[in-house]
C-alpha cells in the first residue's frame, strides 16, 4: 500500500503512560456496561476502527478507507482492479484477531501494545495517560530517578481518551503540521529553511472491549530485523526464526544478495568489511592527469592530444598531422607528408620497417605499439603496465623493476629499488596510486634540469618550464 495514510497509522501506537487511579461515577453513560468496573475500564480493548482527518482536529468528514494503490476514491480504485480497504486493516492485516490491544487493570495500570505497564486515571468519561521519558543525548533511562541521577531531564506529556456512550474508547491524535528535515513553526518558515512541511492531520482510533481475550500480552511484532531476538522480521511483521541459509545482504531470508566480492574471493555486505589482501598481479585500467599537481582537484583529463597540446578533450583534438607544416588537413598537406600515426618499439623509437608503419593493425600485429596522431588515452600511453605483489613484501613489474611494499590499513606504501616512495589506497580489488611530478625547468633536449625558481626564471635561462602534475592511476587485480 502506497497511500500516505499508511505511515501515519503506524505512529501513535506507542504512547501509553499514566498517573494515579481515581474513583469515578459508575453512573456516567458508557461506563456501566461490560468492560467497566466501578466506572473504570477493565479488561482487554482491541483496536477496531481508524479514521483520518485532513485537518488539525478530528472534525468533519473523516477518511475510513484506503486503496491498495494511491487512488483516493472507491470507484476509481475498484475500476483500476485495486482493493478498497478499511484503514483498520493496516493494523490487523485483514485479521481482527491480529489487532493491537490495551489491557486495563483494576489496579489503575494498563498494559500497552508493547506489553509495557503504565498507570492511568479516569474522571467521568475522560481517561488520562501521562507519558514520561528521559530527554538526553547520552542517558537511556526508563524512570525519572535514574534519568535525573544520570544528568538527564525527565519530560512528562499527557494523552487523553474519551469513553463513548456505547462503551467504546476513543483516542485522538492531533498534528497541527510540522517541519521535517529542518526547523520552522509554519510552512513558510519550514520551506525557507530547506525543510519539508507535513500538513495538519488528525487520527481517531476506536477501541472496543473484547470479552474473549484472556488478558495476556504477547509482543511478537516487528518493523525491522533488529526488533527481534531471532534477528528476522518477516513480511507480516512477526519475529520468526530464519530457516537455514540466513539473511542475505538485502535482509531477505535465504535471499540471493551475497553483497560485494572481495579481492580474496570472499563476500561481504559492505566493501569496507572486506579483508585487505593485495597479493597477486594488478593491471593498470585507468589514468587521469591533474595539471597543477593536485589529484583531488576537479578538471582532470584522461588523455593527451599529440597534435595540439592545448586540447583537453578528444572532440577538440585534431586527428592527423602535416609533417612539413604545409597544410592544416590532409587535403592541403603536401602529398606523402600527412601522418595519422607512428609505430614505436618498446623504447619509444620509430620502427624503420615501412610495412608496419602503414596502419595500426600492421604495427600491433608485428608486436609494436601504435601512437595515433591525435587523441591518446593516458592509460594507452602506459601500455600493458602491471605490478605483482608477493607475500614476502616485495613487488615486481614486467620491465624488471622491483622493490618493497607495506600495508597500513588501506594505505599501501611502495618503495622502488632506487628508494623512491609512492603511496596508494586499497579498496576491494583495486589500488589507486597518485604519482606526483613537481614543477621543473628543462633544457631544450629535455634531458637536463636547470635551476630556476619559477617559470620566468626558467625562460630567462633559456629553459622550458614544466608545470607540476599529479597522475592518478587505478590498478585492478587480474586474478592471478
Amino acid at each position: 500500500m502506497k497511500s500516505k495514510y499508511y505511515l501515519l497509522l503506524l505512529l501513535p501506537i506507542l504512547f501509553w503512560v499514566g498517573c494515579e487511579d481515581k474513583e469515578t461515577d459508575a453512573g456516567v453513560p458508557g461506563t456501566s456496561g461490560p468492560g467497566f468496573v466501578d466506572g473504570s475500564p477493565s479488561g482487554t480493548y482491541m483496536f477496531t476502527g481508524v479514521t483520518m482527518f485532513e485537518s488539525a482536529t478530528c472534525e468533519g468528514e473523516g477518511i475510513t478507507h484506503m486503496c491498495t494503490d494511491n487512488i483516493d476514491n472507491q470507484a476509481d480504485c475498484e475500476a483500476a482492479g485495486e482493493e478498497w480497504l478499511p484503514l483498520i486493516d493496516v493494523f490487523t492485516g485483514g485479521d481482527p484477531a491480529g489487532a493491537p490491544y490495551i489491557i486495563f487493570g483494576a489496579d489503575g495500570l494498563l498494559i500497552n501494545p508493547d506489553c509495557g505497564t503504565e498507570p492511568f486515571t479516569v474522571d467521568g468519561t475522560t481517561i488520562t495517560i501521562i507519558e514520561g521519558h528521559c530527554e538526553s543525548e547520552t542517558v537511556n533511562a526508563e524512570d525519572e530517578a535514574t534519568c535525573t541521577a544520570a544528568g538527564g531531564s525527565w519530560v512528562v506529556e499527557y494523552q487523553t481518551a474519551t469513553i463513548n456512550e456505547d462503551g467504546a474508547i476513543i483516542f485522538e491524535f492531533q498534528d497541527p503540521g510540522h517541519c521535517r528535515e529542518s526547523e520552522g513553526e509554519t510552512e513558510t518558515e519550514c520551506v525557507s529553511n530547506g525543510g519539508e512541511w507535513s500538513s495538519p492531520e488528525c487520527q481517531m482510533i476506536e477501541l472496543t472491549y473484547d470479552e474473549t481475550h484472556d488478558g495476556s500480552c504477547v509482543n511478537n511484532g516487528c518493523e525491522e530485523h533488529s526488533d527481534c531476538d531471532s534477528n528476522y522480521c518477516n513480511a507480516d511483521g512477526e519475529c520468526t526464526e530464519c530457516p537455514d541459509g540466513g539473511l542475505d545482504c538485502s535482509g531477505e531470508c535465504g535471499g540471493p544478495d551475497e553483497g560485494y566480492q572481495c579481492s580474496d574471493g570472499s563476500y561481504e555486505c559492505n566493501e569496507e568489511d572486506c579483508p585487505v589482501n593485495i597479493l597477486g598481479t594488478y593491471t593498470a585500467i585507468s589514468a587521469v592527469s591533474h595539471p597543477g599537481g593536485d589529484c583531488s582537484a576537479a578538471g582532470g583529463v584522461a588523455g593527451i592530444c599529440i597534435t595540439d597540446s592545448t586540447a583537453t578533450t578528444e572532440a577538440a583534438c585534431p586527428a592527423g598531422m602535416c609533417m612539413d607544416g604545409s597544410g592544416a588537413d590532409e587535403a592541403s598537406c603536401t602529398e606523402g607528408m600527412w601522418l595519422i600515426g607512428m609505430c614505436l618499439d618498446d623504447d619509444g623509437n620509430g620502427v624503420e620497417d615501412e610495412s608496419v608503419q602503414a596502419s595500426a593493425d600492421a604495427c600491433t600485429t608485428a608486436g609494436y605499439q601504435w601512437m595515433a596522431m591525435g587523441w591518446m588515452n593516458l592509460i594507452d600511453a602506459f601500455g600493458d603496465f602491471s605490478i605483482t605483489f608477493a607475500d614476502d613484501g616485495t613487488f615486481t613489474d614486467p620491465d624488471g623493476e622491483s622493490g618493497t611494499w607495506s600495508l597500513d590499513g588501506s594505505t599501501l606504501t611502495i618503495t622502488d629499488s632506487e628508494g623512491e616512495i609512492n603511496t596508494g589506497t586499497v579498496s576491494g580489488n583495486t589500488i589507486t596510486v597518485e604519482l606526483y611530478d613537481e614543477a621543473e625547468c628543462y633544457d631544450d633536449d629535455g634531458n637536463n634540469t636547470i635551476d630556476a625558481a619559477d617559470e620566468a626564471a626558467c625562460e630567462a635561462a633559456g629553459g622550458n618550464w614544466e608545470d607540476p602534475e599529479c597522475i592518478e592511476i587505478v590498478f585492478e587485480n587480474s586474478g592471478s
